[in-house]
């Protein structure tokens, strides 16, 4: 296995590429399935896909319709 470029990750960590991270950067296989689902939830619209999978664990990027991230009492409600 390679060594992990720190800098790299660091740098796809704060540019929120999730996907190449885990799958380019960590040695992650591409998802078996790459369509988006929507789903509701404490009232809001959001939309999962898968990004990366190993050995039966799969990684999700979940994001909203309008960008935001519900508060913490939002997470807490549900």
């Amino acid at each position: 296995m390679a060594k992990l470029d720190v800098q790299k990750a660091r740098d796809l960590l704060q540019g929120f590429d999730f996907g190449k991270l885990f799958v380019a950067e960590l040695g992650w296989s591409q998802p078996t399935n790459r369509q988006s689902t929507s789903f509701d939830c404490i009232g809001d619209k959001f939309q999962r896909k898968q990004i990366a999978q190993l050995s039966g664990v799969v990684v999700l990027e979940v994001t909203s319709s309008d960008g935001k991230i519900p508060g913490g009492q939002d997470a807490r409600s549900n």
